[in-house]
């Protein structure tokens, strides 16, 4: 799976997803079966090394992913869609403008993201 070091290894408790914490400081999502990548988080981290001490876990429902890093970082991701979504709109109080969205993603046509 993927062309660079893996530090930290989890499988999900259905044992469908694996997370890893990867060179360059990324989490990456990979579907099991298929060991085709499902999507890249990025922690923000830009120090050589510091995913070496870093680590991954889910929680027991699998619906979070947590990530600690060695600054004493801890953080939560939601991966279920519909939560996610909802809490980054309650975060953003509310779904981009039809302007915002102009000056974002002109390229697609606007719809309320947040319904």
């Amino acid at each position: 799976m993927g062309g660079g070091g893996i530090y930290s290894l989890v499988w999900s408790p259905d044992g469908r997803t694996i997370a890893t914490y990867a060179t360059g400081d990324s989490i990456q999502l990979w579907d099991a079966d298929t060991r085709q990548p499902l999507g890249t988080i990025f922690d923000g981290h830009a120090d050589v090394g510091f995913e070496l001490n870093a680590t991954l876990a889910f929680s027991a429902d699998g619906r979070t992913l947590f990530s600690a890093t060695p600054d004493g970082v801890v953080r939560a991701r939601l991966l279920d869609a519909w939560p996610a979504a909802t809490a980054v709109c309650g975060r953003a109080r509310g779904p981009l403008s039809p302007e915002e969205w102009k000056g974002y993603i002109d390229e697609v046509e606007y719809f309320d993201t947040c319904e």
